[in-house]
Parts: C-alpha cells; sequence; structure tokens
C-alpha cells in the first residue's frame, strides 16, 4: 500500500532560490578566499570544494528542475536552465529527457545508465541486473583508476558532445552563454582564471562525482534496484542526492523534504544502504554487505 505523501509534496520558491544561492554564492566565496586569504597550498581544496558545489548546481538541482521540483511553477523549473545546466555544458531539455526516461526504463538496455555501465566494463550490453560484486583489482580499477587516468574526464565530455550533436531550440541559448563568457574572459585577460577556477575543476572534479554518482545509485544493487547513501556531509552539500532509493520509490518528493519523508517510510520500500563513498565501493567490490536494520534510523537521521 502506498503511503499517503501528502506531508512531503509542496514545492517551495524560496526553498529553491536558497539553494541556488547557497552553491553560487559558495562558489564566488571560494574564489575570493582562495585570493585574499588561503594560501597557495590550500587551492586542491578549494577546487574540491567547487566541484562539489558544482555538482551540487549540475546534478542535484539540474535533476530537481527536470522533475519540475526546485520551483513551484513549471516555467521556472525550465527558466533555471542558465544556472543549472548551460554553466555544465549541457541543456535542461536533454537532462529532462534522458532522465524521466531512466524513470521509467530503469535498468533496461535501453536506460543511459545501462549503457554507462556496458561502456564501463560493468555489464555485458543487454545483460539485466542484479550484478554480481566485481572482483577486488576490478572494483579498485573501476572505482579510482578510472578517474586517475582520466577515463572518466574523457568519457564526460564526449558524452558532452553527443548531447550537443542534437541540436534543438535550448541548444542555441547554451552556445551563446559559453561564447558571451569566452568573449568576456579574454576581453578582461581572466581567461586563466576562468581555466583555472571553473574549466578545471568541472573537467575532473565534477565529472568524478557524477559518475561516483551514476555507479553507486545502481550498481551492484543486493537489495531492491537503487542504493542509498546516507552521509551526511555529502548529502547536505548536494542537497540529500544520496536518498536515491526514496527518490526512485516517490520522485514527486522534492529535495529538502527528503530527510522528514526517509526517516517516515524507512523499511517500506527496498534499498540498499551505504554510508558513503567508501562503504559503496566496498559493496561493489563484495567486501561489505549493506548497511543493516538496526543501523539506518542513526544513518537517517545523519543525512538530515
Amino acid at each position: 500500500m502506498t503511503p499517503a505523501l501528502t506531508p512531503w509534496l509542496g514545492r517551495s520558491d524560496t526553498r529553491g532560490a536558497a539553494a541556488l544561492a547557497r552553491d553560487w554564492f559558495g562558489i564566488v566565496g571560494l574564489i575570493a578566499l582562495q585570493h585574499t586569504v588561503l594560501p597557495v597550498w590550500m587551492l586542491p581544496a578549494t577546487l574540491v570544494g567547487i566541484a562539489h558545489l558544482q555538482f551540487a548546481l549540475g546534478e542535484s538541482l539540474a535533476h530537481e528542475a527536470a522533475h519540475g521540483l526546485l520551483f513551484r511553477t513549471r516555467a521556472l523549473n525550465r527558466w533555471v536552465a542558465p544556472l543549472v545546466a548551460w554553466p555544465f555544458g549541457f541543456t535542461l531539455a536533454d537532462y529532462r529527457r534522458e532522465h524521466l526516461h531512466h524513470h521509467r526504463r530503469l535498468g533496461q538496455p535501453d536506460d543511459h545508465i545501462a549503457v554507462a555501465y556496458a561502456r564501463h566494463g560493468l555489464r555485458e550490453p543487454g545483460q539485466d541486473p542484479p550484478d554480481p560484486p566485481l572482483d577486488r583489482r576490478t572494483a579498485a580499477w573501476v572505482w579510482v583508476g578510472r578517474v586517475l587516468t582520466g577515463a572518466v574526464a574523457w568519457e564526460h565530455l564526449r558524452s558532452l558532445r553527443d548531447l550537443v550533436a542534437r541540436p534543438h531550440a535550448e541548444t542555441a541559448g547554451l552556445a551563446l552563454s559559453w561564447a558571451a563568457v569566452a568573449g568576456i574572459a579574454v576581453a578582461t585577460g581572466t581567461g586563466a582564471t576562468f581555466v583555472l577556477y571553473w574549466l578545471l575543476p568541472l573537467t575532473f572534479g565534477f565529472s568524478a562525482l557524477l559518475y561516483w554518482s551514476e555507479v553507486g545509485d545502481h550498481f551492484a544493487v543486493p537489495e531492491g534496484d537503487t542504493r542509498t547513501r546516507t552521509g551526511r556531509l555529502s548529502n547536505w552539500l548536494h542537497h540529500h542526492n544520496g536518498l536515491h532509493a526514496l527518490h526512485h520509490r516517490y520522485p514527486a518528493i522534492p529535495f529538502f523534504r527528503l530527510p522528514a519523508a526517509y526517516a517516515a517510510l524507512r523499511g517500506t520500500f527496498p534499498e540498499t544502504v551505504s554510508r558513503g563513498w567508501w562503504h559503496t565501493w566496498s559493496q561493489i567490490a563484495g567486501l561489505d554487505a549493506p548497511a543493516t536494520a538496526q543501523e539506518r534510523p542513526e544513518d537517517a537521521r545523519a543525512s538530515a
């Protein structure tokens, strides 16, 4: 029986705008701090922080807008594309088409996640889940090696190229926005700054976070078809993106209501639970089982 979802369905323009502001001002603030206060040896940490906020915008909030959940009106959820999609090299229309198809065809051969898993060497083309765990060496290559060698960044750039190859009405806005930013950077002599603080974390950090999310969400999931990741910091940074099994079960719940909904609905749907990045890898490598039912209440409160 489907529980009454009314307490967790209300969208909010205020919460949507606040989430956007937090991420964009956070990126600007990190850049300002690095230029004025932080020593040069802190630069890698600054770039990692920027990449996490890029993921919060270009994946978590783009995802909300694609579902019509970031704002109350359909128009706002479409007009937000210049803030959550175009700066990351894709259009919101493409994201919406691909992601909603993923919901309808989860795990099927034409689901883009299944196609990506085959491309990553995780499944044979057309292979159906559930997935057996990988051996430890292969799991380490999949989880870390492909990121460190740049394979993930290269595949991400190729996927963006494929999207641009299918132009539509929104593609013009994407192209013009990037042309405008490039022109401003050249005219003001800030090209190196743009490359360092935007393109570098976008190419390597954002793509890595997107890859780990893509693999972690649905690969080697022994319970249900989706993994829940309850890490407190990552869920705060990424607008509760880790509560993914609940989202697949009830995709009409907005991001800011997911923690309360998860606390109330936990146990009413099948899920594989991971405590975070390392635990997910351990599950993929068959070294650790999903978190037990006794562990989940504490983890759910931690993700709130």
